[in-house]
This record gives structure tokens, sequence and C-alpha cells, in this order.
């Protein structure tokens, strides 16, 4: 569904209905709850390219009255690398509202240390193939441990995808 929906540019439409509605969700549930609650929203390479996109999000963030900060946008590394100077732009863009930005899946694909200091990368989220549990060579423990350390080191959060089991910590 998602390919073709960006392949059809219906994902411009689309993504602009998903950040309303997650943003109208988590101002219902921070009310309703007496909360200061976080939601992550993906975003594609494609809605990268709308130029209506910031204006969006900071009109939905007033009608909701959601503090910007606690919205965290999801991007995986491939839309970093589509048309980058563009991508980088309205990253820094949405940043600069007050969101988080977060690196989905890393450590697949095109994983780039580059991309932890060349975009305002907030969160750092491991992919679940290299946990521990995913696989059975000892050195992925070895690998996954210089990798934390790394991103510590950047002061940027980790979430490790995947974790389910007490090895897995």
């Amino acid at each position: 569904f998602i390919p073709v929906a960006e392949k059809s540019r219906l994902i411009i439409e689309i993504g602009q209905w998903v950040i309303l509605q997650a943003i109208k969700q988590l101002s219902e549930w921070n009310k309703k709850h007496k909360l200061q609650l976080t939601m992550a929203i993906n975003l594609s390479s494609a809605q990268l390219n709308d130029e209506q996109l910031i204006a969006h999000i900071k009109s939905c963030l007033n009608l909701y009255q959601v503090v910007a900060s606690s919205i965290e946008f999801e991007l995986t590394e491939t839309a970093l690398i589509v048309e980058q100077e563009n991508s980088n732009k309205m990253i820094q863009n949405i940043s600069d509202l007050g969101c988080k930005i977060s690196l989905d899946d890393f450590g697949t694909g095109f994983s780039s240390i580059s991309h932890l200091h060349s975009f305002p990368i907030d969160i750092v989220k491991i992919d679940k193939s290299l946990m521990p549990s995913a696989s059975a060579e000892y050195n992925i423990k070895k690998l996954l441990t210089g990798l934390v350390a790394m991103i510590q080191s950047l002061d940027l959060k980790i979430i490790a995808e995947g974790v389910e089991t007490k090895d897995d910590v």
C-alpha cells in the first residue's frame, strides 16, 4: 500500500490526514487522562518534498494545542538519502518547530554514521534485526554494544526495537 501511495503521490494527502488525526488523538488523550503523552508519526521521503508540510504540522499543533516536543517524526534512512539537500532542509524545519526527529530501523539498509551528525536527529531506533535474540552470532552483541556506546556518546536517545526477553537487554 505505502509504495503505491508514494509512487502515485497520494502519500501527501494520506500523510496530512495521518498527521492531523495523530495530533488530534494525542490532544484528546492528554486532556482526558491529564497527561503529557508523546506520539511518533512516520514520514515518507515523498512527504519531505511537500512544500505544505511545515505549515500543516504547525497548523495541527496550534489547532489541537499540542506541544511540538510531544511529537516525534520517524524517518528511515532511505528518506534521508532521497533528494538529500531538500530532505535536510525539511527535517531541520521540522526540528525548528520543536518536534523530535527519530531515525528508524538504524543498522539496516543504507545506515550511515554521517546521518547522525548531518541531520538534527534526537532519537535512534536500532532495528530489531540487531537484537541478540535475532541472531545466533556472538559478534552481534559486540556490535550492538559498540553501536550503543557510539550513539550515547552523541547524546542521542536510543530505542532498541524488538527487545522482548531479558537476554535482549
